[in-house]
């Protein structure tokens, strides 16, 4: 009898019913969207920022000492706090360049592996063809300026050679030749160095397995990247690791400001939603009057009725969350791709949580209609009045 009772009520009154669940479908459906984004946007966001460039730099532990390249190896593991997105070893190097009319220029030469330029500076303007072979050992790099300064350009060779005839070494001291596959505009340091593959810059400079710097992209918030970069100062030989602060900071202000806002407007919606289910519930209730005074006359007590009622809240709470998150997941699904260019991955904690606050949002919403069912007087409803 319970059971019938409530779900004539739910059917006559589709109208009213149907106010209340579309509210409540908004805002759970608002809900699980912002939700999804939430928890799934640090990652998605710690990987945007990685066009900002590395994260974590890694230098010799003593000042003019090297970093012995073993260690790139020992940085190619799954273990470390946060992941490592890209990393490449750099070794920098004084050499001379022989100008288009044939004067030598100090120019600073610039080792690393190609194949992780793409992801570990994005930002690198290239005027020709990008080199990807990170043992290519016949194709360079040159900075804007440098190009400027030697008057050369893409298509074109470069001479390069280490050791200062000045200094008693011989002109053609390990010189080697380079094909300029491109001009690089970074705005940075790197337009002023000759870009070539960390094997030609070590043969050239006579420093095999030798690094100046490691530079190391890592995806994760800034406290994970802080424990990476301690991890690797505390594990790696000769090394001393520290984070960049400009970028670390910058990615963690950004991610929280997103997750602030993503909270205020799934905050303002069910508040909206609550609302309106209350207003549309009181009116429900106005409008059974007659019947609750009726069913108060042949003996039923508030509680059972106040158990009635919460049965149809309920009802129209989980039945209105369930949909919502249906709906709330393609609208994540619909902001991950305009935000991060990925879906977002559904999560039954997600929808057990959408649940919860559609039934609390819908149960809430009830305490006003509650009151009323408890103020109506069976006697003076039979009267008419």
């Amino acid at each position: 009898m319970f059971f019938r009772i409530a779900s004539k009520a739910i059917v006559h009154r589709r109208s009213r019913i149907a106010v209340a669940m579309v509210a409540l479908v908004v805002g759970s459906a608002v809900t699980a969207a912002m939700l999804s984004v939430y928890y799934d946007a640090g990652r998605k966001m710690s990987r945007e920022m990685r066009a900002y460039g590395a994260n974590v730099m890694l230098a010799p532990a003593e000042e003019g000492a090297f970093i012995d390249e073993s260690v790139m190896g020992d940085i190619d593991s799954p273990q470390w706090p946060a992941e490592i997105n890209a990393a490449s070893p750099y070794l920098y190097a004084v050499a001379t360049a022989r100008t288009a009319s044939g004067e030598d220029l100090p120019v600073v030469l610039n080792g690393l592996w190609f194949d992780q330029l793409k992801t570990l500076s994005p930002w690198w303007q290239i005027s020709g063809r990008p080199i990807t072979d990170r043992g290519d050992d016949s194709d360079c790099l040159i900075g804007s300026e440098v190009a400027r300064q030697l008057g050369l350009g893409e298509g074109q060779t470069i001479g390069v050679s280490y050791g200062d005839p000045q200094q008693g070494a011989a002109p053609g001291d390990r010189r080697t030749t380079f094909s300029i596959a491109g001009v690089v505009t970074t705005g940075g340091d790197e337009d002023n160095q000759v870009i070539v593959s960390l094997k030609s810059a070590q043969r050239v400079a006579g420093l095999q397995g030798r690094l100046s710097a490691v530079g190391i992209s890592a995806i994760g918030p800034v406290q994970q990247v802080e424990a990476l970069a301690s991890d690797m100062g505390q594990r790696l030989d000769g090394v001393h690791a520290r984070v960049v602060r400009q970028i670390a900071d910058s990615e963690g202000r950004v991610l929280t400001r997103l997750r602030l806002m993503m909270l205020l407007v799934t905050a303002f919606i069910l508040v909206a939603a609550a609302l309106s289910v209350a207003t549309t519930l009181t009116s429900l209730v106005i409008e059974r009057r007659r019947e609750i005074g009726t069913m108060k006359a042949i003996g039923a007590e508030d509680s059972g009725l106040l158990k009635l009622f919460l049965f149809e809240l309920g009802t129209l709470g989980l039945a209105g969350g369930a949909i919502g998150y249906v709906l709330g997941i393609a609208l994540a699904q619909a902001i991950g791709q305009s935000l991060f260019r990925s879906g977002v991955t559904p999560s039954i904690a997600i929808l057990g949580l959408v649940l919860l606050i559609s039934l609390a949002v819908a149960m809430l919403s009830g305490v006003v209609p509650i009151r009323k069912i408890r103020e109506v007087e069976p006697a003076v409803i039979l009267k008419g009045e």
